[in-house]
């Protein structure tokens, strides 16, 4: 069960992130396979981490090394746009508030309240 929750937030993230950098105009097929390949790789990660080294505040350590580790893929990709940088912060903010109103509509059960 916990994996099918770690699948599916994953898959939120990617849709909310690939949509969010669409709508301020990264639209390249390169840029949307990108962000769905770091955002695997980020979201897997951190969630196993989560999940098997846990430590008190290691939610907020993981997502800024999240954002970190994405905004410099995304810049070494396109040196020549430096709102990939804020733009990567917005991003993880917003899949990061959705992703806890997803953990908590669920509840920490994994049925849904």
């Amino acid at each position: 069960m916990i994996h099918l929750r770690i699948a599916i937030g994953a898959l939120l993230t990617i849709v909310i992130e690939v949509l969010f950098f669409y709508a301020f105009g990264f639209r390249s097929k390169r840029f949307v396979l990108s962000c769905i390949l770091i955002n695997l790789l980020t979201n897997y990660a951190l969630n196993y981490c989560l999940l098997y080294l846990p430590f008190p505040g290691e939610i907020y350590v993981g997502e800024v090394l999240v954002v970190i580790i994405e905004a410099l893929f995304y810049f070494s990709f396109n040196k020549d746009k430096k709102e990939v940088i804020p733009l990567t912060v917005a991003s993880n903010i917003l899949s990061f508030l959705v992703g806890l109103l997803y953990y908590f509509i669920l509840g920490q059960n994994g049925r849904l309240l």
